[in-house]
């Protein structure tokens, strides 16, 4: 069975930063930046599967093991999101 989405959950899109290609449709929860993308939460993958920008090459994740389970750790500047939270 799937993770659970937090209460707060909202969809928002992840773009490359470099040429603006639309990588993700993503549930995310809490306030915070985007700090690591959970596979669990992906709800459309443009990607492929694979942490680099299918358009321009650019990787801006890493696989890594966070809290136990399976994340993708964002490297700062390498992307920018539509959908956030204002403060």
């Amino acid at each position: 069975m799937g993770e659970r989405l937090p209460a707060d959950a909202r969809t928002i899109s992840i773009f490359c930063a470099r040429c603006n290609q639309l990588l993700y449709k993503y549930h995310k929860g809490g306030a915070g930046s985007l700090v690591k993308i959970r596979p669990q939460r992906i709800a459309e993958d443009h990607t492929g599967g694979a942490l680099d920008c299918p358009k321009c090459g650019q990787t801006f994740a890493r696989e890594r093991s966070i809290g136990g389970g399976p994340a993708f750790k964002v490297i700062g500047g390498k992307l920018y999101t539509r959908g956030m939270r204002r403060k």
